[in-house]
């Protein structure tokens, strides 16, 4: 049974991520892991200025680095190996542009899941899908301090694995 790991490796996080897709006992399909992902954005925005905040942001970059390895994006070259590089910030353009890059990134992610059509379509745009969910993820990190990142990672992984 796959158990939480928290890590500041991305290489490592993406290895628990595979796992995790593998064995969860409800698997989803690629939309439905980016949709809840999206749903954890929400609670980290509502919740922000509550102990549930980091972990709900923490846990939404889990959920999109799991659609991303469902779609085998590959973002090493767009988020460094290094989880701690990603410093604290401000949403860069705020919640606005935010919205635009996850809702560009949700019709990637709808064109990738219909493959029968999408893929010999020219829809389908895999260095942009690597370039949104890579910021997105990155916008999520970027919104826990470094000092409760891990922890954060920790209860979002036990409630993923059902462990808490």
């Amino acid at each position: 049974m796959l158990k939480p790991a928290p890590t500041n490796n991305l290489i490592e996080l993406q290895l628990w991520c595979r796992q995790f897709e593998q064995e969860y006992k409800l698997p989803c399909d690629v939309v439905r892991r980016y949709a809840i992902g999206f749903y954890q954005l929400y609670q980290g925005i509502g919740w922000s200025a509550t102990a549930s905040g980091p972990e709900s942001w923490v846990s939404a970059a889990i959920h999109f680095l799991c659609a991303s390895e469902r779609m085998e994006l590959n973002l090493e070259e767009w988020i460094p190996n290094d989880l701690r590089g990603i410093a604290v910030d401000v949403i860069p353009g705020g919640y606005k542009d935010l919205l635009f890059v996850l809702s560009r990134m949700q019709s990637q992610v709808i064109y990738f899941s219909d493959d029968k059509r999408a893929k010999r379509k020219i829809r389908f745009n895999l260095p942009q899908s690597k370039h949104d969910l890579s910021k997105i993820i990155l916008i999520c990190f970027s919104q826990v301090n470094m000092n409760v990142r891990n922890s954060s990672m920790r209860l979002a992984m036990e409630i993923m694995t059902r462990t808490v």
